[in-house]
């Protein structure tokens, strides 16, 4: 799939403030018998550097917002902010950490504490106000950030994106031996990019990620990008000679159970077990997913990420069970036919030999 790519919009031409980026990349992968469901949650945390002055100035004073490049058409339908779907345990979950959350009095804020301090002690959630620009081959998600913010916290902005274009990270890979394998496993392929300049078409977008690109904040230091595959935990992942996995673990239903999508086949959903806050026997419980977790920190963004990994699905394909078979019997009876005759033939060719050796 071709590359996602951020930047960071600055309040003035030139900006020499530079500002910490760090990025949070959830994919839930549910398979199906056709086309699997694919969401990816983007969260982007920025983190204003110490200023050698008494006063560090809030992050909105001179970032003017975030730009998020998809490589495919985006708009409200298929782009969620995920504010009103966390609580204070759903995001300790996000930052592995205890954490406290407070909304603020205009709601556009949650004033969230970290226990530990990692990546930070103290950073607004901010609610996701979004603007959609089309490129040449993909659109831009712009989001501003907040001016009013009182401390010099860093800001956190956190969405979903689902529909058909997202749906590409995730393609069912054609093996040269599927027709003997098809019956009891599948194979899929996340092939995921970020700020990959050999997969990114737009030489606007591409000319963002220069470290002196004006009108651009330029970024502190380097950036940690955390990676999770939401899937159920009977499918194997093989991640290949990638390094950097951290753990793997099944989710904690009463964690995620809110915050988990909702896919519009309910009935076959894995990933929402309760409906009207009651058990729903017919779904499968969240706590059956695992999340796979690999972190990985680039030096600079241009250096770009990539995620390429290799999924294989046990299922119970009847269809192709019954096809051999169908095959076999035929077989079955193709020999039963010829055992008579083939019986005999050999029977006059071994009477004839026995006759010319006496």
């Amino acid at each position: 799939m071709k590359s996602f790519a951020l930047w960071c919009r600055s309040t003035q031409e030139n900006c020499s403030t530079p500002i910490g980026v760090l990025m949070n990349f959830n994919l839930w992968a549910e398979h199906t018998e056709k086309n699997p469901e694919v969401a990816l949650d983007v969260g982007v945390m920025l983190l204003p550097k110490p200023s050698e002055s008494s006063t560090t100035p809030t992050v909105g004073t001179y970032v003017k917002g975030i730009s998020f490049y998809c490589p495919f058409s985006v708009d409200d339908k298929s782009c969620t902010d995920l504010i009103d779907q966390v609580d204070a345990r759903t995001i300790g979950a996000i930052f592995n950490d205890q954490c406290k959350s407070a909304d603020s009095d205009n709601k556009e804020w949650k004033e969230v504490t970290l226990q530990n301090g990692s990546p930070c002690e103290e950073f607004y959630f901010c609610k996701c106000k979004r603007t959609y620009h089309d490129e040449d081959s993909g659109t831009t998600i712009e989001i501003d950030v907040p001016k009013d913010v009182p401390q010099p916290w860093p800001v956190y902005f956190r969405f979903r994106l689902r529909g058909e274009g997202i749906r590409q990270l995730l393609t069912i890979s054609h093996s040269k031996d599927q027709l003997l394998t098809s019956a009891f496993s599948k194979e899929e392929v996340v092939d995921f990019r970020f700020n990959d300049y050999r997969t990114l078409d737009d030489d606007t977008v591409r000319s963002k990620l220069d470290e002196n690109a004006k009108g651009c904040v330029p970024v502190d230091g380097k950036i940690p990008i955390h990676f999770l595959l939401m899937s159920h935990a009977t499918v194997d992942v093989d991640s290949g000679d990638v390094t950097g996995l951290k753990e793997r673990r099944l989710l904690e239903e009463e964690i995620w159970d809110r915050y988990a999508p909702n896919w519009k086949h309910e009935e076959t959903g894995i990933f929402k077990k309760r409906k009207n806050h009651q058990p729903d026997k017919s779904r499968t419980s969240l706590e059956e997913v695992t999340a796979w977790h690999w972190k990985k920190t680039i030096d600079k963004p241009s250096d770009g990420y990539k995620m390429y990994l290799r999924l294989r699905l046990h299922v119970s394909n009847y269809g192709t069970i019954a096809r051999y078979l169908v095959i076999l019997f035929f077989i079955t009876v193709v020999f039963d036919s010829l055992e008579q005759p083939l019986f005999a033939l050999c029977k006059t060719i071994f009477n004839l030999l026995i006759d010319l050796v006496c």
